[in-house]
Order: C-alpha cells, then sequence, then structure tokens
C-alpha cells in the first residue's frame, strides 16, 4: 500500500532535481533517503517499495522508512556538479560537530568570553587533583541543565 504523506518537509535545490532525473532516467525507480540515528543520511535509487512512506517532490518519488522520518524534516538537498560533484545534504536536525580546540584557543575564547558552559568529565577525584577554573562537574543536574538548552549553545567539555 502506498502510504501519500505531506511530511516531512524537503527542499530540493533545482539542480538537485536535474541530478536525480537524470540518474533515474526513464527506470521509474525512486529516491530512498534514509537518515539513521547519527544523523548520517544516505541516498539510493531502487524499485518503489509500497512499505515505505512516499514523498513526491517535482515529479521525483522520495521513499523514507518511519525512522528517517522525523529526522529527515526540514532537510535541504542540492547538486553541485565539477570535479567534486555530489550532492550536498543540509539537515538542521543533525546534532552540531564536535570541534577540537588546542588549549591556546581555549583560553583565548574562555578570556572573550565566548564559552558560559564549560564542563568538566572527569571524576571527582581528579578534579580535586587539578581543578580547571569556571568548570562545572558533569553530573546528572548538568545533563538536564545541558537538555535544556538551545540547540544551538557552544558547550565545552575537557
Amino acid at each position: 500500500m502506498d502510504k501519500a504523506t505531506s511530511n516531512p518537509h524537503l527542499t530540493i535545490s533545482t539542480t538537485a532535481v536535474d541530478a536525480f532525473r537524470t540518474a533515474l532516467g526513464t527506470s521509474g525507480n525512486c529516491v530512498y533517503l534514509t537518515v539513521n540515528s547519527e544523523y548520517e543520511t544516505t541516498l539510493d535509487l531502487d524499485e518503489f517499495n509500497p512499505g515505505l512512506l512516499k514523498l513526491e517532490i517535482e515529479g521525483i518519488v522520495f521513499l523514507l522508512d518511519e525512522a528517517s522520518m522525523s529526522r529527515a524534516d526540514g532537510i535541504t538537498i542540492d547538486y553541485k556538479s565539477g570535479p567534486m560533484s555530489g550532492f550536498n545534504i543540509d539537515n538542521p536536525n543533525a546534532p552540531a560537530k564536535v570541534v577540537e580546540i588546542d588549549a591556546k584557543e581555549l583560553k583565548a575564547r574562555l578570556d572573550s568570553q565566548e564559552f558560559v558552559h564549560f564542563f568538566d568529565v572527569r571524576t571527582i577525584e581528579e578534579r580535586e587533583l587539578a581543578l580547571i577554573s569556571g568548570t562545572r562537574l558533569l553530573d546528572d543536574a548538568a545533563v538536564t541543565h545541558i537538555e535544556s538548552l538551545d540547540r544551538g549553545t557552544a558547550l565545552v567539555f575537557h
């Protein structure tokens, strides 16, 4: 059975639509869009599967499994041609990427008060040996606090 739905909302650029049309040709295949629990997105071309949820955009049929539906909401798909051609997928639901910084950069950012959420992941015993000024122990209360913050809030973990 074909499960037509208006969710999730996907934005597909004109160049991506053209690339999908070229790849699909006259095969009658669909685009399988999968977003796993790590928010890694996969695009596959295959035959229609009535067990998946269907979303049609610009005449292209996208199929999603139920687990991917909420993770895919708001995705933007673009296509870039040239030497590094391929699809570029932006998912606003994906968690922020972890960026490693060195001690010098951390000090500069702390001095500028750019970071206000600085968590120490070490044990209490380790903190007692060498306390880092301005850090908060990452305990259950800190986790609850983190969960209440806006998704875009910068967090520092040491």
